[in-house]
């Protein structure tokens, strides 16, 4: 749970720029975003019009980030919806791959590499971190990261059945990446998976996956 406390703690002193409120059970912060990589003398590497959405019951609930002027295209090649809100990251394999979920943290990471990535494309025409696919197959990409093994759309699903199921089953393909069936692996494999990664992230995960494909 995010308190407003914690929330205005992560922004009052490293982007003073920004206008922190609670509205309508929101925490809020909307202003100027200042990226910058350490005092220097010439000033920050740019300033950013923005807003920053996040909700009490974060980190279940995805802080947004909102460019509020025309900075950057709204392209979703650019990873900035029409509203202007930003696919910073796909958020359950954030929560399942990084060290520290904080809302500080989300501000030091998705937010900063996101506007740090909109600079580089626009100097260099490419992504730092390589060009990340869209839709179901950037969902598929991101449980395969997750698992720590590529697969396809159809085994990503089975996967996450299997993750998201109740006692695995000795028929149930191991989420190992082998191929080979539970009873014939290591369901502590699997079970593991769960503790790791969290199940409320996995169902969450699992949900946005096959809402994708029924929208196909």
């Amino acid at each position: 749970m995010l308190t407003f406390a914690e929330f205005r703690r992560a922004l009052l002193f490293s982007q003073p720029k920004l206008e922190l409120e609670e509205r309508d059970g929101f925490f809020v912060a909307r202003g100027t975003y200042v990226l910058t990589d350490g005092p220097h003398a010439e000033g920050p590497i740019e300033e950013f019009d923005i807003a920053i959405v996040a909700e009490p019951n974060y980190p279940e609930a995805e802080a947004i980030l909102i460019i509020t002027n025309d900075r950057f295209p709204r392209d979703i090649d650019r990873h900035i919806y029409g509203n202007g809100t930003c696919c910073t990251c796909v958020w359950e394999e954030w929560l399942a791959t990084a060290e520290d979920t904080s809302f500080a943290s989300f501000m030091d990471g998705p937010v900063r590499n996101f506007l740090l990535s909109q600079l580089y494309f626009e100097a260099h025409g490419d992504w730092p971190f390589g060009q990340r696919k869209h839709g179901i197959d950037g969902l598929v990409e991101s449980v395969s990261r997750i698992l720590g093994t590529k697969l396809d759309q159809s085994t990503a699903i089975r996967h996450l059945n299997a993750l998201t199921g109740g006692e695995p089953k000795g028929h149930w393909e191991c989420v190992c990446g082998s191929g080979r069936k539970i009873r014939d692996c290591d369901r502590t494999h699997l079970l593991g998976l769960r503790e790791r990664i969290g199940y409320e992230n996995l169902i969450r995960l699992s949900k946005r996956l096959k809402t994708a494909i029924a929208k196909k």
